[in-house]
């Protein structure tokens, strides 16, 4: 089974005949107006979606964030002192974190990936886990990818995703 992976950086540019063959739009979490309201009022957070052809035709697709998060946003959620919390504050102000989030992040549940109805699951997940390999390997410096929000009946799908690793080992010199 071959399967091709194409990414996109906006829903505008997604071909609507992607979503006719996925047949998802009747849920509006997967509808492309509903995820094109997120990319108007997030203009901060870098959108991608990753799309599973097998024979031309679409069968699955994974919506995905960048997100940068300044060290004021991790500290404020860490129990210090505040003359602390500025000190670090202040020391690393410049530093960020980028995670890219497989999943909605504004949603909780299933509506970050849908895989066509009839379409063999764990070789259809295997293709998007490839595909958020891809856009790893196009980012410049992540931090950490997640892949969020399964149900307990899908974790036969994801529960493989434990032995994949989707980064490389840090060479000697960066280990200190």
């Amino acid at each position: 089974m071959s399967f091709k992976t194409q990414i996109f950086q906006t829903i505008d540019s997604i071909p609507k005949l992607y979503w006719e063959c996925l047949g998802c739009t009747t849920n509006h979490y997967y509808s492309p107006e509903f995820l094109k309201a997120f990319e108007i009022a997030n203009t901060d957070i870098e959108f991608n979606y990753i799309f599973i052809l097998k024979n031309g035709e679409a069968v699955a697709f994974a919506n995905t964030q960048l997100v940068t998060i300044g060290i004021k946003t991790i500290t404020k959620n860490i129990r210090m002192s505040d003359r602390f919390r500025r000190l670090i504050n202040s020391l690393f102000c410049r530093n960020h974190i980028n995670v890219l989030f497989c999943g909605n992040i504004f949603l909780s549940g299933e509506y970050g990936t849908f895989l066509k109805e009839g379409e063999p699951k764990i070789e259809t997940f295997n293709a998007i886990v490839e595909g958020v390999k891809q856009l790893y390997k196009s980012k410049k410096r992540l931090n950490a990818i997640f892949i969020k929000d399964f149900k307990n009946d899908s974790l036969y799908i994801t529960n493989h995703l434990k032995d994949c690793l989707l980064y490389t080992s840090p060479s000697p010199r960066d280990r200190g």
